[in-house]
C-alpha cells in the first residue's frame, strides 16, 4: 500500500514540515516527490500542475483542472490503448474508481444528484446514462473507453 497525495499545487508548508523534521523528500519526476523516514507507509505527493503531461497521463487527470482538451485526448489515448491490446483491467477499475469517488467526495460536500451528474458528465465526457450509473454504485456497468 501507497499512499499517495495529490495537490493542483506543492504543499510549501508540509514540505518545511519534512525539511524541519528530517523527513528524506525524493523528486524522482518531475512533480512526484517520493518522502522517507518515519512515515508508516510508502508516501507519495503528486503535484499535478509539475507533472510533464505526456509522460504521466494517467496522473494528469486526477487534476481538479483537467481541461475539456485535454480529456479528450486522455480519452483518445485510452482508445488507443484498447485497439492496440485489451486494456488492462487494473487501469479500467482504478478509472472507475476514481470517477466513483469524484461522486462520492461531491456528495459528502452536499452537492445534489443533478449537480454531481452534470459535473461528472462534463468532467469525465460520460454519457448521462453512465453517469447515471455512477450515481447510483452500479458503476460495474459502466464501459470506461
Amino acid at each position: 500500500m501507497t499512499v499517495s497525495l495529490v495537490r493542483e499545487t506543492k504543499p510549501e508548508g508540509l514540505f518545511r514540515y519534512f525539511k524541519e523534521h528530517h523527513f528524506s523528500v525524493k523528486n524522482p519526476y518531475q512533480g512526484i516527490y517520493y518522502i522517507e523516514g518515519a512515515v508508516l507507509f510508502p508516501t507519495q505527493i503528486v503535484v499535478t500542475r509539475e507533472l510533464n503531461e505526456r509522460e504521466h497521463v494517467w496522473l494528469g487527470a486526477l487534476s481538479d483542472r483537467l481541461e475539456k482538451q485535454k480529456i479528450i485526448g486522455l480519452l483518445k489515448h485510452i482508445e488507443q490503448l484498447s485497439e492496440k491490446a485489451a486494456m488492462n483491467e487494473g487501469i479500467k477499475e482504478g478509472f472507475k474508481k476514481g470517477i466513483q469517488g469524484t461522486v462520492d467526495t461531491l456528495r459528502e460536500f452536499g452537492h445534489r444528484d443533478a449537480e454531481i451528474k452534470r459535473a461528472i458528465v462534463n468532467r469525465y465526457a460520460l454519457s448521462e446514462e453512465e453517469a447515471e450509473a455512477y450515481l447510483h454504485g452500479k458503476n460495474e456497468e459502466c464501459p470506461v473507453s
